[in-house]
């Protein structure tokens, strides 16, 4: 009798383990999901993105860098829904606005989901090239893990015809206690590095 009941809980433990070897991957939907909002409007001489981070409950079944429930195919139908309302993932992004006297290239990607802190969120970086020089290197953006400082919003008006201005808005996120966020204000396009951003911070918190 006691052999019986040992080979019987042999037998559950077996099926218990192989149910969680085989079971399929979490769908992390209650995650809320990033994204990049573009906009670009050649005839205004404008272009802008900024981050955005949608609700998982108008978003479920959309990739964030996470395994999901769902095959690829459905996963970029529903990001080409998005992209009609100018919403794109930050995943492996490339873009290009042309304006009439410029043409801009923005480039972002995010590390793998991994256990740990920030594992299931990791970080998106960006880079934004003006007619092939660079203007954002490498920098941060949306929230950021590890409270670093981090780029939110990039607005550029290439001035009308014949104009020499260009004005340019980048706005920067803490992500820290007590770090506000803060837009600053160029006169046009030195290029900006993550010191950058925190030097941008650093003059903000001492009243420049």
């Amino acid at each position: 009798m006691l052999s019986l009941l040992a080979c019987r809980n042999t037998y559950l433990v077996g099926v218990l383990a192989l149910g969680v070897l085989t079971a399929p991957p979490l769908a992390w939907s209650d995650q809320p999901m990033d994204a990049v909002r573009i906009t670009c409007i050649p005839e205004m001489r404008y272009f802008e993105f900024e981050y955005k981070e949608l609700p998982s409950e108008a978003t479920d079944y959309i990739a964030t860098g996470f395994e999901v429930q769902e095959k690829k195919p459905q996963i970029q139908k529903r990001w080409n829904i998005l992209k009609k309302q100018g919403l794109y993932s930050p995943q492996k992004l490339t873009y290009e606005c042309k304006l009439p006297k410029s043409t801009y290239r923005l480039s972002g990607n995010r590390g793998e989901a991994s256990a740990g802190r920030c594992g299931s969120a990791p970080d998106i970086s960006i880079s934004l090239t003006h007619n092939g020089g660079s203007f954002i290197s490498d920098v941060l953006f949306g929230p950021a893990c590890f409270e670093r400082p981090s780029i939110d919003r990039v607005a550029i008006f290439d001035g009308e015809e014949g104009w020499a201005v260009r004005n340019v808005t980048v706005c920067v996120r803490g992500n820290a206690p007590n770090v506000l966020d803060y837009c600053k204000y160029l006169d046009g396009l030195p290029t900006i590095s993550r010191s950058k951003i925190e030097e941008f911070l650093k003059k903000k918190g001492s009243g420049e």
